[in-house]
């Protein structure tokens, strides 16, 4: 019992080209945010344990400051700092920075000891909205 509210978007989801994404070596666990918009978008993850001293973040079009249109966002694990266990990668649309009335279309790439296990295409049409996918790490 509830109200829902469904969200039908127009648009196609983007097209991935599978050489877009080469891994950096020398990672337990990468993931990495591409989008082609002047929008803040944030890439967070969770897991039940982490070291945390061996976790890396780069950040793009944080609070709409220093905005550039090819923004990419990484987190990274060092080699054997990664614990085995469930993971998750969320995508929030924090800010629409220039008002652009289209959706922010994205890709997701998730690798694995140097070797690509996903990537996602995804859309998000407005400020507030998310997008969230399990990652099982040495399982």
């Amino acid at each position: 019992t509830g109200d829902y509210r469904l969200l039908l978007l127009g648009y196609p989801q983007p097209r991935i080209d599978p050489g877009a994404f080469v891994p950096a070596p020398g990672l337990d666990l990468e993931l990495v945010l591409i989008w082609a918009s002047t929008a803040d978008l944030d890439l967070a993850f969770s897991a039940a344990e982490t070291d945390r001293a061996a976790l890396r973040t780069t950040r793009a079009n944080d609070f709409c400051q220093d905005v550039t249109a090819t923004p990419v966002e990484r987190v990274t694990w060092d080699a054997g700092h990664a614990m085995p266990g469930r993971y998750s990668a969320t995508i929030h649309y924090r800010h629409n920075c220039t008002g652009q009335p289209e959706p922010v279309h994205f890709i997701l790439a998730i690798a694995q000891h140097g070797e690509v296990i996903d990537i996602i295409g995804g859309t998000l049409a407005r400020e507030g909205d998310t997008y969230t996918t399990p990652i099982a790490f040495g399982q």
